[in-house]
């Protein structure tokens, strides 16, 4: 979420599965233009809550929950947050790997 936050591409490429990373390039890179523009453009994470769902040998499905905080120009909008994200052991670490 952190990595998200920061529009950091290369650091939230290396938190998922190999599978997902084309995803989360494209995701992310239509912002990566104005996230030096912090002043005029943010985003940001709020109250969350993380509870393991599921857990599978080397699979754990995750409920993430909380507000993301959005502002362009002083505009304001707030999104309720609720999702569950599967995360996998893949080269002895995790990594978010979403179906």
């Amino acid at each position: 979420m952190m990595a998200v936050e920061t529009f950091d591409l290369h650091k939230a490429e290396s938190l998922v599965c190999e599978a997902q990373r084309s995803r989360v390039a494209e995701s992310l890179s239509p912002f990566l233009d104005v996230a030096g523009l912090s002043e005029a453009f943010h985003i940001g994470f709020k109250e969350l809550s993380f509870q393991e769902r599921t857990r599978e040998g080397d699979m754990v499905v995750f409920r993430v929950s909380g507000k993301l905080e959005m502002s362009f120009l002083g505009q304001k909008e707030e999104q309720t947050v609720d999702e569950e994200h599967v995360v996998v052991k893949q080269d002895g670490r995790w990594v978010v790997c979403d179906p």
